[in-house]
């Protein structure tokens, strides 16, 4: 018994290492758009973007992610929001704050779906909140303003992720 509940153990995290790399992994020419997910289910899937997800509910902004319009979003991992200090996040998503909550996620989200060769060629992005954001490139490292993309050209149903290592809480 023990063995097989750590065989199925095993195969789960197995299975997650896997899902959390395929979608790494994904590239605009292996995409079925079919089979793509939208990109609020690929990032419950890829199980990094729980911070964001969560800001984007508070903000009252989720029909974004689930939305048919294409979005290309530059998604925060966990890992960017521990960056914040202290209770910053916290603080931004409660009620009172929500209008500079909208306005920092919107800074982050460009309508229509662009791939890492579109942003280069414009070299900036024009953010739903009005922010023009620069893109630029620097030997391999690819920049969103001040942030570096870390993984690029996730493609969804309903547009493209591209995940940031840092978040400007003033939306700037």
């Amino acid at each position: 018994m023990k063995k097989v509940l750590f065989t199925i153990s095993a195969i789960g995290i197995i299975s997650l290492t896997a899902s959390a790399q395929e979608i790494k992994e994904t590239k605009p020419a292996e995409a079925n758009n079919a089979t793509l997910q939208t990109i609020a289910e690929t990032a419950i899937k890829n199980g990094i973007f729980a911070k964001m997800l969560a800001a984007m509910e508070a903000a009252g902004m989720q029909d974004i992610l689930k939305g048919k319009s294409p979005y290309t979003i530059f998604m925060m991992s966990d890992a960017a929001f521990k960056k914040l200090p202290e209770g910053a996040l916290e603080d931004m998503m409660k009620p009172e704050n929500k209008e500079n909550l909208k306005r920092m996620l919107n800074s982050h989200i460009v309508q229509g779906k662009f791939m890492s060769s579109d942003l280069m060629r414009t070299g900036r992005a024009q953010t739903v909140g009005g922010k023009e954001a620069s893109i630029s490139e620097t030997g391999n490292v690819l920049r969103f303003d001040n942030a570096t993309i870390v993984t690029k050209d996730i493609e969804c149903s309903n547009g493209v992720i591209h995940i940031i290592d840092m978040i400007s809480p003033d939306g700037k």
